[in-house]
């Protein structure tokens, strides 16, 4: 833990990839198994310091997992985005957890909610800068079979994948129509597919996904196009179209949480629960009600309740079921993302 934490206070992090390129690019970081270890035992500790009253040292683990996860964010390949994603994910739902159960006070909930400001529009959205080169990277390296006066992807290539893929589960299995389309490409074509892939996935970042989903764009359309008519960017894209959606969901896990430690703060000093978010704006606690990235202008929805209140978002079917808890509104009877109460 202590190696952990003076590592976390370096101003970056940049991992070593072994030269397995597409590997490396599309599987998860190869360190991810012993990282997820450490995160949950660091969350445990940090419950456990919740429970001990060790106030100093509880916040000391958020900020350090705090800052593990932003190590894996910046500049890096998305699936180690995705992995600093997933850490800051964690801390979310570990403060929420020792909200939930422990009384904490207003020194404590202060500090805390200077730790988890709202999200700007630059917080967790995905960087493709690195995976767009070793996208390039991993084109030159399939396609090496001349004939015709072109560049096509070789057998021998993808024979070579499907054995990494025996001891790694990491590309869908291919059926013999698919592998026959990636045959066929050309490298050029191939390329330029990929630049635009990048370019259109660069646009779409800063989207919220109400806008990205139902709304019409240009953007949500060109990418399903072009995953349709070139099946090896269709074959690797799956990875960083996935990150669109949990940088979407990072930032109103992290929007929830700095809600949920103004409401409290504001009834801790008031001794009541505020009526509306908006009130929490002109008494300090907010800069600004955060807006539902799963609505079209609506805010996160905030109710007072009998023993205490309700915040959540509509999730994924973008409708208001009245706070119904589910997975971001995911599956046939949809629901809502609810982030306090605690589940």
């Amino acid at each position: 833990m202590a190696h952990v934490s003076r590592g976390a206070q370096k101003p970056y992090y940049w991992p070593d990839y072994d030269g397995r390129v597409l590997a490396t690019m599309i599987l998860a970081p190869p360190q991810a198994v012993p990282i997820r270890s450490l995160i949950h035992a660091m969350s445990a500790r940090i419950k456990f310091h919740a429970v001990e009253r060790e106030y100093t040292q509880m916040l000391s683990d958020i900020a350090t997992l705090s800052r593990l996860g932003r190590h894996f964010q910046a500049c890096k390949t998305v699936s180690h985005q995705v992995l600093g994603l997933a850490i800051q994910g964690i801390v979310f739902q570990t403060v929420r957890l020792v909200l939930a159960h422990e009384s904490l006070g207003p020194e404590t909930l202060s500090s805390l909610s200077e730790q988890f400001t709202l999200s700007t529009d630059a917080d967790c959205q995905p960087y493709f800068g690195l995976e767009s080169l070793m996208w390039t990277d991993a084109i030159m390296l399939m396609f090496t079979e001349e004939r015709d006066g072109k560049v096509y992807v070789s057998a021998s290539r993808i024979e070579e994948l499907e054995q990494l893929q025996g001891s790694a589960k990491f590309l869908p299995d291919r059926t013999p129509q698919q592998k026959q389309s990636l045959l066929q490409l050309d490298r050029q074509e191939t390329i330029e597919s990929e630049g635009e892939f990048f370019r259109l996935a660069t646009e779409a970042a800063p989207m919220s996904p109400w806008q990205f989903h139902c709304t019409p764009n240009r953007v949500k359309l060109a990418l399903e196009g072009l995953l349709k008519e070139n099946a090896f960017i269709e074959w690797l894209s799956e990875s960083d179209v996935a990150i669109l959606r949990v940088s979407w969901r990072a930032r109103a896990d992290r929007d929830a949480t700095a809600v949920i430690l103004a409401v409290l703060r504001y009834a801790t000093d008031r001794g009541q629960y505020p009526e509306s978010l908006d009130e929490l704006v002109p008494a300090g606690y907010l800069k600004h009600v955060p807006q539902d990235y799963y609505s079209a202008n609506g805010s996160l929805i905030y109710r007072r309740t009998a023993d205490g209140f309700l915040l959540y978002s509509r999730g994924l079917d973008f409708d208001d079921d009245g706070g119904t808890p589910s997975q971001w509104g995911q599956g046939e009877q949809g629901g809502d993302q609810v982030f306090w109460p605690v589940q």
